[in-house]
């Protein structure tokens, strides 16, 4: 959230692992699998970069929300 907010909401924004593994505290492993369980709870969509370029993180506002009301 704070790289989100640090480019000001964007629905879609780049992320390199590295920074996150930073800002996190996780693995390179912990972050893949934290990744893949946000994906599928689907909480946020990632595709991978191109060469050279980093992830690319989708929030899914929509699911945010009907989470919050169950």
């Amino acid at each position: 959230m704070a790289i989100n907010n640090s480019v000001g909401w964007k629905r879609r924004f780049n992320a390199p692992n590295a920074l996150v593994e930073q800002l996190t505290g996780l693995s390179k492993q912990g972050l893949l699998d934290a990744r893949k369980t946000l994906v599928k709870h689907n909480l946020i969509t990632s595709e991978k970069g191109k060469k050279g370029k980093a992830f690319t993180f989708a929030s899914r506002s929509e699911s945010i929300n009907s989470h919050e009301k169950s």
